[in-house]
């Protein structure tokens, strides 16, 4: 017995058998042998394989924590033989692919062998099924056709009755990996380099998935076929011809392309399998060569797909003859953070195989054929597995993590995988963008699912409120108001403000407490023609009047108690609701004559903007209505409703609360202004006002579910920002029915809803209201398939007029409608959603830096520039951490020269200029930002934050005696100085085999097991000790009493 080094690929492979025992990494050959098969003859064949290949006699046994590999001496070799013929004809084909699942299944133990195991099943007279399964540590899958060639080489000589002595090979597997391990390092620093730069500042690959990643990623997976007929193949290979690449190169520009529809990115990853024989000598061995190659495809700027072949050509020569470098070294030196959920550096692979008759013939004088056995296992989400069979069919297999997707969702990859390539030898000079991945029967489906009923709702919402007013004057309205007195009431205001000034057309700013007369303000800005612009009291001085200016108001309500709000404004362009008491109640009661239909401006709105300046949306009166009458239709509102007025008028989803009812002939409730964060307060108001419907961002309900809430009669809506599910289900079961709703401003409030059933599984945005149509598209407003990803556009009565005083974004984000009928306009959402197949759209993300904080939009370029203008700040990055309910905002600065920034002056100020929900609730202070390699902030790279409002990273020295004890063991294999309780393994040197050695010393040092995976779920010096001390008390748990006072005794355990 000899023992050499691990190649790099063995290491990683023994790693990741350590890290998660029992999870077979096997290679299966499957044949069905039809002819005479005599058993001891084929075990002696195998043998002298085994005796050629000394990759197969390995075993890897552990020193330290670190694994040697052990080269046996040849012996016998024990073929494994099984009668099925017991079975009845019919289930012996099923008996035997069970068998090969069983096999499959037993693991290897890589300490003590044999790695290869073979089993002939004998199915009948002359029929036979041979099943070989090796660990992919010492074989590859290019080792099948060598074993196959020397099988039936060993075979055939002995049954002419010669020796089953094979000739060794030119060099041997020790040899090869000795040399390996000898290489000087300019060679592999050359190729590093190469990749460091190649592959500098990746993006992974965001496929949306059909369940949530698992944890742990397992090799167990699903597949799925789809074959391509012999006339596109040939046409394919025709192509590739002419422009100079192999259809390998080909097949991989066009899954790029099919990937980077799928992900919404034109930078992605594929990696491949090389079969890392690079020397001919090496071409007849046994062993794990395979190495891994990441293709890093550029398809910016949509180019053609001649110019993307070519961009692919040149991407694939370039890593072919960069290869030598592992990919497992790759990955440590590229530092590619941790996940033990997925693979590093790419998650998809896209290999095309050759196939030979001489790769099914094992046996001399036996005829063989391919015995599907339906293992599949792939360490990556998704493997493309292509071959040209014998008919010239372009066969495609997709082996893919079942626990992410969908045996249809792959299905329909595949099937429009052939389409883009269809497209793509139909018209090489077309750009990739352009290239269909449905038929146009596929994309009217598409369309045709985004059409909202149609409905007629004429009208606004003065005059609908007017008439039931008229209807049911004493009927109560809001507060101390019936509907007449309301009516009443906006109508005196309504005269008053004509006499001020106010015109129609015109804009005027309303700064009020949340009361009933708010409400009668906003009706009487609506009666005398003009649009309002509510202003929150809660402002900063310097924003309110930021607003004022922007949106030109001409006129500005409010009261003494927000005089602040009237700072720096024309005197006479105040009108003040207390002072003038007097003179409106002087007012005739009788209404004005109406200003103003459908088309006029409602109300302004403002949202975050990306420069620092807001945008202010107008909204017209027809957009109001068609939400209001529409929403009415979704849930069955009527006059015995009681709606609770819980959101400020500056929010748009306010619209709902105020108006719904008084078109409906409802009651309103209002919160005060006091008591809207107040839960157990809002609780006791839902409960003795008898509130019908509540209408809260899911951060507002959880607010109230924590104070108790549980309301059987109340209907439930909730928007403004993602529902978690959790948070969904815990929220159901306390409401009679419960809404998520969604819609941008630009689009008057909601666009779609969807009603959540009682068993809460996932949380959609649902389908469009009445006379609304969504569409998925891509960056050119094409429709993208089901399941596919894209751009949210909304059409339709709700669309809003655009941006204040900014047509040139009004024009980028207000598009004409494709679609629609002529003017109609699509408001480009910038929310990156996908059909589902049962009709729903799913929301996946933004594709700009919008959030959503609290339900509100906004940009973090907006805060970041006010940060870069405080004098403290130097550069700042504004990320959010969280999801949903619980998504916050942590601000990174450096500080300017000579300044040392300091969080509560620091927030102060920015609350100065900011509302309250765009102040990040963490600072952390840094040296530098983390740059990508175009100069840009790396927001990948920006480390993670604690509890602390400022921080500033610093050596943090080990606390408990465990800590300690782990401390120093990562101190001394590592070779550093010290370590910080802080400290993250990965980050200050460590790596997967590190982390063995690790695990090992410290589980022989405690006397304890410590899974591999512990350290890579808590990889900080203070989360791995408290890991490892639960770990002690579970070991101590399951000792007998004389056991632990051997252990407190100091005895033996």
């Amino acid at each position: 017995m000899i023992e050499v080094p691990l190649s790099p690929a063995q290491e990683r492979l023994w790693f990741l058998d350590r890290f998660d025992p029992g999870q077979p990494n096997n290679v299966v050959l499957s044949r069905r042998l039809r002819g005479p098969v005599d058993a001891d003859r084929l075990a002696r064949a195998f043998g002298a394989v085994t005796a050629r290949h000394d990759a197969l006699r390995a075993t890897f046994p552990e020193r330290d924590g670190v694994p040697v590999q052990a080269i046996g001496d040849p012996g016998p070799f024990a073929l494994d033989r099984r009668d099925l013929t017991d079975e009845p004809p019919a289930l012996r084909e099923d008996r035997a692919r069970q068998v090969g699942l069983e096999l499959f299944d037993a693991g290897f133990d890589l300490a003590e062998g044999p790695l290869i195991r073979a089993t002939l099943l004998r199915l009948g007279d002359d029929d036979h099924v041979l099943i070989v399964v090796a660990h992919h540590i010492v074989f590859d899958g290019s080792s099948q056709s060598i074993l196959v060639r020397d099988l039936g080489e060993a075979y055939g000589v002995l049954a002419a009755g010669g020796p089953a002595d094979l000739a060794p090979p030119p060099v041997t597997w020790s040899q090869y990996v000795r040399e390996q391990a000898e290489q000087p390092p300019e060679k592999a620093e050359q190729a590093l380099a190469y990749w460091r730069e190649r592959l500098a500042d990746a993006p992974a690959l965001t496929l949306p998935t059909d369940a949530s990643r698992p944890l742990f990623k397992t090799p167990r997976a699903e597949q799925a076929r789809h074959d391509l007929d012999a006339e596109l193949t040939a046409r394919l290979e025709q192509l590739a011809r002419a422009q100079r690449c192999t259809l390998f190169m080909l097949l991989l520009g066009v899954y790029q392309v099919l990937l980077s529809r799928h992900a919404g990115q034109d930078d992605v990853t594929v990696g491949t399998a090389s079969a890392g024989r690079t020397r001919p000598e090496l071409e007849s061995m046994i062993g794990c060569f395979v190495y891994t190659l990441v293709l890093r495809g550029d398809l910016s700027g949509d180019p053609t797909v001649r110019e993307l072949l070519r961009r692919t050509r040149t991407a694939a020569l370039e890593a072919y003859a960069h290869q030598d470098i592992p990919f497992e070294r790759l990955v440590g030196e590229l530092d590619v953070a941790r996940d033990v959920s997925r693979t590093p550096l790419f998650e998809t692979m896209l290999v095309l195989h050759t196939q030979t008759r001489a790769e099914l013939d094992v046996l001399p004088g036996v005829a063989g054929e391919r015995f599907e056995v339906g293992i599949s296992q792939t360490l990556f989400d998704l493997v493309v597995d292509a071959s040209v069979t014998s008919t010239g069919r372009l066969a495609l297999r997709a082996r893919y993590d079942s626990a992410i997707f969908t045996a249809e969702t792959v299905t329909a990859l595949l099937r429009r995988y052939e389409g883009l390539l269809r497209a793509a030898v139909a018209d090489p000079d077309r750009r990739i963008g352009e290239l269909p991945m449905d038929d146009a029967a596929g994309q009217r489906q598409v369309l045709a699912r985004g059409q909202g009923p149609r409905r007629r709702y004429p009208g606004t919402v003065p005059s609908l409120f007017a008439a039931r007013a008229a209807a049911a004057p004493d009927a109560p309205a809001v507060g101390p108001y019936t509907y007449g007195q309301l009516d009443a009431r906006a109508n005196r205001i309504a005269r008053h403000l004509r006499q001020r000034g106010v015109r129609p057309g015109s804009v005027v700013g309303i700064c009020l407490q949340r009361s009933p007369d708010l409400l009668a303000t906003l009706l009487a800005v609506w009666r005398a023609g003009a649009a309002y612009l509510p202003l929150d009291p809660a402002l900063p001085a310097a924003r309110m009047a930021w607003l004022r200016a922007d949106a030109a108001i001409e006129r500005l309500v409010t009261c003494q108690d927000h005089a602040a709000s009237a700072d720096g404004a024309d005197p006479e362009q105040v009108i003040w609701l207390d002072r003038d008491a007097g003179a409106i109640d002087s007012q005739p009661a009788q209404a004005l004559t109406p200003a103003g239909g459908p088309e006029a401006l409602a109300y302004v709105l403002y949202t975050s903007g990306s420069t620092g300046r807001p945008k202010g949306v107008g909204v017209p009166h027809g957009a109001l209505t068609n939400l209001l009458l529409s929403m009415r239709d979704t849930l069955g509102s009527g006059p015995s409703d009681v709606w609770l007025g819980l959101t400020s008028p500056s929010f748009d989803i306010s619209g709902l609360e105020l108006y719904l009812p008084l078109v409906t002939g409802g009651r309103l409730v209002l919160v005060p202004e006091d008591t809207a964060r107040d839960g157990i307060a809002i609780t006791r108001i839902v409960s003795d006002h008898a509130v019908t419907h509540v209408q809260a961002t899911p951060s507002g309900w959880r607010m109230l579910l924590d104070a108790g809430f549980n309301a059987p009669q109340v209907t439930a809506l909730t928007g403004g920002e993602a529902l978690p599910p959790p948070l969904a289900r815990q929220l159901r079961p306390r409401v009679r029915r419960l809404f998520n709703v969604y819609g941008p401003t630009e689009t008057t409030i909601w666009s779609t809803a969807t009603e959540l059933p009682a068993a809460v599984s996932d949380v959609t945005l649902g389908e469009p209201i009445g006379n609304t149509q969504v569409y998925v598209v891509d960056a050119a407003l094409r429709p993208v398939p089901i399941g596919v990803p894209g751009e949210l556009a909304i059409g339709g009565a709700g669309v809003a007029w655009g941006y204040l005083g900014r047509p040139a974004l009004t024009a980028e984000r207000f598009v004409p409608d494709p679609y629609g009928s002529p003017g109609a306009r699509l408001y480009r959402t910038g929310d990156r959603v996908r059909w589902r197949r049962d009709g729903r759209l799913e929301f996946l993300g933004r594709t700009d830096a919008q959030v959503k904080i609290r339900g509100h939009r906004i940009e973090l370029g907006e805060i970041e520039a006010r940060l870069a203008e405080h004098p403290d700040v130097n550069q700042a990055a504004v990320i959010t951490t969280g999801d949903g309910a619980d998504t916050r905002l942590v601000a990174y600065l450096t500080a300017a020269p000579g300044r040392t920034p300091q969080s509560r002056p620091l927030r102060a100020d920015l609350a100065q200029v900011l509302p309250g929900y765009m102040v990040p609730g963490q600072l952390v202070v840094l040296d530098h930002l983390p740059l990508n390699t175009a100069g840009k902030v790396d927001r990948r790279r920006l480390p993670a934050v604690g509890a602390h409002d400022l921080q500033v990273r610093e050596y943090v020295a080990p606390r408990s005696e465990i800590e300690h004890v782990v401390a120093a063991t990562w101190a001394e294999v590592l070779g550093r100085e010290r370590v910080g309780a802080l400290d993250d393994f990965f980050d200050i040197g460590g790596h997967s085999l590190l982390a063995t050695k690790v695990v090992a010393r410290l589980g022989a040092a405690l006397v304890l097991e410590i899974p591999i995976r512990t350290l890579f779920l808590s990889s900080t010096v203070a989360d791995f000790a408290a890991a490892v001390e639960e770990l002690l008390l579970a070991d101590v748990a399951r000792l007998s009493d004389d056991e632990v006072a051997g252990l407190i005794d100091g005895g033996p355990r």
